[in-house]
């Protein structure tokens, strides 16, 4: 069975295996990265359906990385704004 594929891109570790724990739990297929450019690697590499993006990386803003993949797979970026704004307060 196909299982949909999501990209955690996050420098901590314990953020990035705590999501890797519950998402794999719920049946996804998960990825992970450390740094931005490893991330962008990741996204031409995996073709993942999700992208769960850390703001503050230690190579590249999170939001230069957003813009990144956005200028590379135009089509396919929907941004979830509440979920950061909501995160962020």
């Amino acid at each position: 069975m196909h299982r949909p594929k999501i990209l955690i891109v996050d420098d901590e570790p314990l953020i990035r295996w705590s999501l890797n724990e519950r998402l794999e739990r719920e049946g996804f297929e998960v990825v992970l990265a450390e740094t931005g450019n490893e991330g962008l690697r990741k996204m031409e590499d995996e073709s993942p359906r999700a992208v769960f993006l850390d703001i503050r990386l230690p190579d590249m803003d999170g939001m230069a990385l957003l813009s990144n993949i956005k200028e590379r797979d135009p089509g396919n970026v929907r941004e979830l704004r509440n979920v950061i704004e909501r995160a962020i307060i």
